[in-house]
């Protein structure tokens, strides 16, 4: 029961990002599987459920491509930092901030770590 409202959930803001992607781009299949593989775990074997005609092979390249592509082009990951907000409930935003907060402090742990490792080595 519990995992048949988590697949609703899923598909409920997959259905909710198509329409705002639609409204901001016209559709944009990369953010959309981007954001299917990156905020909601879908498998990229699954996501043809939601993309007709989809491969797994060709999700796998955009989902590439859009992570490169949002790590240097600014304009791009404000636009997709705004679908984020547009698509989402306030409480699965707080989720979503949560879990960069995570992935920052894990980032600055290692960091620190780094720094110990070649301060020791000196």
């Amino acid at each position: 029961m519990k995992n048949e409202h988590i697949k609703d959930l899923v598909n409920y803001r997959i259905e909710k990002a198509k329409i705002s992607l639609s409204l901001m781009f016209g559709i944009n299949r990369r953010f959309l599987i981007y954001y299917m593989r990156k905020e909601l775990g879908v498998a990229f074997t699954h996501m043809n459920k939601h993309i007709k005609d989809l491969h797994h092979a060709t999700a796998i390249y955009h989902c590439k491509k859009i992570e490169g592509l949002l790590e240097f082009e600014r304009g791009l990951r404000i636009k997709y930092q705004k679908f984020l907000i547009d698509s989402n409930e306030p409480e699965v935003l707080e989720l979503i901030l949560n879990e960069k907060h995570g992935e920052r402090n894990k980032k600055n742990r290692n960091i620190r770590e780094i720094k110990e490792l070649i301060s020791e080595k000196k």
